[in-house]
């Protein structure tokens, strides 16, 4: 078990945007490809502040995160859910939502040390977002993180 303290917990609701991929103009400026990215990295901003207004983690911390993704309009209703295979990456989407927590419930997203990200397809009548869930670490949970992946 993994001890720690939970120090956020909620659910954004709205279409999950990946961060990473970089276009190159003709001018050699890089950019980001996904023009949703930053209306949905300041919408994680903005859920985040309402549910977490303690000081900033400055350890430690694991992240679950838990992506809905929108259910394709195709996606058959009598069948189970297909699993989400299809882009954005699984490591794009979390990379937009541990960016967008930054200096809002820890100093840096450097501090994650283990990092849970799943996604999946909406099931009917569910709403696309993103389930966030940060764990302050203890000191000795570390080895616990360590103990688990040997």
């Amino acid at each position: 078990m993994i001890r720690g303290t939970v120090v956020a917990d909620f659910f954004v609701d709205g279409r999950p945007a990946p961060q990473g991929s970089k276009g190159v103009s003709r001018s050699g400026r890089v950019y980001e490809m996904s023009k949703a990215l930053a209306p949905w990295r300041k919408h994680i901003t903005a859920i985040a502040r309402e549910h977490y207004d303690g000081d900033l983690v400055s350890g430690p911390v694991l992240a679950r995160l838990s992506f809905v993704m929108p259910r394709p309009v195709a996606t058959p209703k009598t069948k189970p859910t297909p699993p989400a295979v299809k882009k954005p990456d699984c490591d794009k989407l979390s990379r937009a939502v541990l960016d967008a927590l930054t200096k809002v419930v820890w100093v840096d997203d450097s501090q994650v040390v283990h990092l849970d990200a799943t996604k999946r397809i909406a099931e009917i009548g569910e709403p696309p977002g993103v389930h966030i869930s940060v764990v302050a670490l203890a000191a000795s949970a570390i080895a616990d993180l360590d103990s688990r992946a040997a």
